[in-house]
């Protein structure tokens, strides 16, 4: 098994995995009712495929700055609401054999997955949970290979804006970006993880990079972007996914 997947995860080159650009990239929404509350039912309602239309422009927006040619890099489609298919879960702290099972299991179940006839290039898996579910247990994953994202998220109007941003960032980490924030500390790293590295006085930064999702206040603090009008992509991430040349 061990082999297998070690197989699997060195099939692809690295260069073939980063899109081309050359057509828009549809983005299949799978919303999950994850812990069967009636506040995640009840949101699940209101979703309408415009819902995560400000992820498109903001997306087309930020690819015009980096030069991309390409009108509107990706095209969100949302599919109807299921409790069925949901990804096998990560392990909580497991060995390296639990690790490649799991790896192998996912990859399985990318396989199987059911569409609902949307056809998309990244699939992207959304489990909302009721709004007073701790945030510490939110952890979202965007993984390149499957060109899938696991996202977990509050289900309220109100937090819109905030799961945008989640949404956005793990969807550029199915196209090759990766992380800009100290996993221990969640600091934006400098300077590829700040919006505006020269800026004078350097604190406090007006926006966050994608990528590293906090906005530097001052050293050794940042907060969370409330939305994607605190947003932009630097030069690193779009580099990464092929906006700009290396």
């Amino acid at each position: 098994m061990v082999a297998l997947t070690a197989a699997v995860y060195a099939h692809q080159a690295e260069p073939d995995r980063i899109p081309a650009w050359d057509r828009a990239l549809v983005v299949g929404i799978y919303p999950h009712n994850a812990d069967g509350s009636q506040a995640a039912d009840d949101f699940l309602r209101t979703l309408e495929p415009g819902h995560f239309h400000e992820i498109e422009q903001f997306m087309a927006r930020s690819a015009r700055e980096h030069g991309l040619a390409l009108e509107r890099p990706f095209i969100l489609r949302l599919a109807e609401p299921s409790d069925r298919n949901a990804p096998p879960t990560p392990p909580a702290a497991g060995s390296l054999a639990a690790d490649l099972r799991w790896a192998l299991s996912l990859r399985l179940w990318r396989w199987r997955f059911d569409r609902q006839g949307l056809d998309p290039d990244i699939v992207m898996v959304v489990h909302y949970h009721a709004p007073t579910t701790q945030p510490m247990y939110m952890h979202s994953i965007g993984i390149l290979d499957l060109r899938l994202a696991v996202a977990n998220l509050l289900a309220h109007e109100q937090l819109d804006a905030h799961n945008n941003v989640v949404l956005a960032h793990e969807l550029l980490h199915t196209v090759g970006a990766s992380d800009l924030y100290n996993p221990v500390s969640t600091l934006p790293l400098f300077p590829q993880g700040y919006a505006e590295p020269n800026q004078y006085p350097r604190y406090p930064q007006q926006q966050a990079e994608l990528m590293a999702g906090r906005l530097p206040l001052r050293p050794g603090q940042a907060r969370e972007a409330h939305g994607l009008n605190e947003i932009s992509i630097g030069p690193r991430t779009a580099a990464e996914i092929g906006w700009l040349e290396p």
